[in-house]
């Protein structure tokens, strides 16, 4: 049976782990406590948009690095959004883990909106 490790760091980000050693394969993900449950009729869709938003650029990458960083790798990026939450995640061969994380916090926390795209 597998253990799944729960803590939370300092910054109150909660992480769940749980490790398997039968494989080199590694799937993490952001999860925000956001959906459309959260949304009224003014700005509906707007957990989606933002999900959509974040592929488009972040501080330090362009939409082309974001889409084609982990695909090079031999990893998938993708994410999706439903009524409590947005998931940004990644799969991929465990030696590129950090790559992954590092993608990953950079479209959930330093995302830009270019005003051609919005």
């Amino acid at each position: 049976m597998r253990e799944i490790e729960h803590y939370t760091l300092s910054n109150g980000i909660r992480v769940v782990h749980n490790r398997i050693t039968t494989t080199k394969i590694v799937h993490c993900g952001i999860m925000l406590n956001i959906g459309s449950r959260d949304e009224n009729p003014v700005n509906q869709g707007i957990a989606h948009f933002w999900e959509h938003m974040a592929f488009k650029g972040t501080k330090k990458r362009n939409a082309y690095h974001i889409l084609n960083r982990l695909d090079s790798l031999g990893g998938e990026l993708n994410a999706f959004t439903d009524k409590e939450k947005i998931l940004f995640y990644a799969s991929l061969r465990d030696v590129y883990f950090e790559k992954a994380v590092d993608l990953l916090t950079d479209i959930t926390f330093d995302s830009v909106f270019p005003e051609n795209q919005i």
